[in-house]
């Protein structure tokens, strides 16, 4: 809440009339009606609390020379019994200030302004929440429809069953159904992994022996037997042909005693190093130093010359 003040009220001749604090007590009495919606009335029991706040020290003839000035009028209800003197009015106030009915009824249309621009705001913010609501959904339901569309895709039917294969006998040796076997060399006409039965198993054995003993060793020891038959159990035969070729040139060039260490033998299977050891290692070609032109020794020999020439 404000009022408002003439540019030229200071130098008004009615300001001239009256003395400093009777100036500032009317600025107060002006700014406390329109506070206390009063109209510009200025009951006797609110002078002496405005004559402090503007530093008037007699009360009443402050009031006295406001009047007299026509700054203040004196403020007089009517009554059953006739006038009854209720204490001074700021004269013209209404005519400067608004009253207090339109303070009222301006605060009420402000109020129900904020009020309509609150359920505005409410129901635009509901309206966004339903939007978004409805978005989300909408991208959960297609992202959910590309994840089964991918899904399908890649879905493979099913694997055929593996055909069940006669258990081999249990033998004082894992790997060979005889010390005799062990020691034999495989066949070249080995039968293929799809059949051959118990001699298909002792032939596989005997290969696996042959092809572990020619492992070359690895600190002198070779490590993960176990593993390495599990490898050459799920090899082919041709596979497994050439892993026998190709270990005997592996071991001649990763024996016992070599720079590069030898790698162990379930490692070399599963990564099909053998196929790289299908020919022997090829030895390397020393090479040979030019031999130095007579120009070339000449130039050698007089450089040295020289050189001693200068140290002496």
């Amino acid at each position: 809440m404000w009022i408002k003040l003439d540019v030229d009220w200071a130098t008004h001749p009615k300001m001239l009339l009256v003395e400093p604090t009777d100036r500032l007590l009317w600025l107060v009495s002006i700014g406390w009606s329109a506070r206390h919606g009063t109209d510009g009335g200025i009951p006797e029991t609110a002078l002496p609390m405005l004559a402090v706040l503007a530093g008037a020290a007699q009360a009443a003839a402050a009031a006295d020379r406001l009047t007299s000035a026509g700054l203040w009028d004196l403020w007089v209800e009517q009554d059953e019994q006739g006038d009854l003197p209720m204490g001074w009015r700021v004269h013209d106030f209404l005519d400067h200030q608004s009253s207090a009915e339109q303070v009222n009824r301006k605060a009420t249309l402000n109020r129900k302004r904020q009020e309509r621009h609150r359920q505005q705001a409410e129901g635009d913010a509901a309206a966004k929440a339903q939007d978004d609501e409805r978005l989300r959904t909408e991208a959960q339901a297609e992202d959910q429809a590309e994840r089964h569309a991918l899904r399908d895709a890649l879905v493979t039917p099913p694997r055929p069953r593996p055909r069940p294969r006669r258990r081999q006998e249990k033998t004082p040796n894992q790997y060979a159904t005889s010390s005799a076997e062990a020691d034999a060399t495989v066949s070249p006409a080995a039968p293929d992994d799809k059949g051959g039965g118990q001699d298909h198993f002792a032939e596989m054995a005997q290969g696996f022996e042959q092809l572990w003993d020619a492992s070359p060793k690895r600190n002198g020891k070779r490590i993960g037997k176990d593993k390495a038959h599990q490898q050459w159990r799920r090899m082919s035969t041709k596979a497994r042909r050439d892993a026998l070729v190709a270990i005997v040139h592996y071991a001649a060039a990763r024996g016992d005693g070599h720079e590069l260490g030898a790698a162990d033998l379930h490692r070399w299977l599963r990564d099909r190093t053998y196929l790289d050891w299908l020919e022997p290692e090829q030895p390397a070609t020393p090479i040979r130093r030019a031999r130095p032109t007579r120009t070339e020794t000449f130039d050698r020999l007089i450089a040295e010359a020289e050189a001693r020439e200068a140290a002496s």
